[in-house]
């Protein structure tokens, strides 16, 4: 007789799993966008070639401390979880997705004068890159593990989606011109924290529909 064990570790059902995802990723994506919170705020009034390597330095490690959180939850759900190429992936995405949210900043005058016709594709492309960016990279990885993989990217999208909107509403209210480095930094330590909880609490539910019983044997 054939005794059919569950893949999943014991402490990963999905409510357990749920809870400690969400808690992680509240915890490493709010510590990983300090950096280009702080990053933002030093450099406000420093040239754009500047602000930019600033930007995207501090989203590397954004997405790097963001990876190792998330992984800590795999680890304990998926077995034989290989924590660097994960950590790896999500930093490069993260990169991606501020090198297109830096392009306004960098090139804004320049893209104005395009066409309308060139200018609403342009930016649609941009945008569905940059909110696809890190599921897609971290699918090249999750697909490993389990089958429904697939779903992962759009989790992640929607979650991130639903963050950018948190953030946008918790920020743009508070954010004035003529504000010290000190009130930028701490307007957007306030606005990262409340993209945290909603980008983890959407994720999450995903990230259960995707991890579930039956699922995480490691796959060639």
């Amino acid at each position: 007789m054939t005794i059919e064990q569950p893949l999943l570790r014991p402490l990963s059902r999905p409510a357990a799993l749920w809870r400690r995802w969400v808690a992680a990723v509240t915890v490493g994506e709010f510590l990983g966008f300090l950096a280009p919170s702080t990053a933002a705020a030093a450099t406000a009034h420093a040239g754009a070639g500047v602000t930019a390597a600033a930007m995207l330095t501090a989203g590397a490690v954004e997405g790097a401390v963001l990876g190792a959180f998330q992984s800590s939850v795999l680890r304990s759900a998926l077995p034989h979880w290989r924590a660097a190429p994960w950590i790896g992936v999500t930093a490069a995405a993260a990169v991606v997705a501020w090198t297109l949210g830096m392009m306004p900043m960098l090139f804004g005058e320049q893209v104005a004068r395009w066409p309308l016709w060139v200018q609403i594709p342009a930016v649609v492309a941009a945008g569905l890159v940059v909110v696809f960016s890190l599921g897609v990279a971290q699918w090249t990885v999750l697909r490993h593990y389990c089958a429904r993989a697939a779903l992962w990217p759009w989790g992640n999208a929607i979650g991130w989606i639903a963050g950018l909107c948190v953030f946008t509403a918790v920020t743009t209210p508070w954010w004035q011109p003529g504000q010290s480095a000190a009130q930028i930094a701490a307007i957007g330590a306030v606005g990262g924290l409340a993209m945290a909880a909603a980008v983890a609490v959407v994720t999450g539910v995903f990230l259960v529909r995707t991890i579930g019983e039956g699922e995480g044997r490691t796959r060639g």
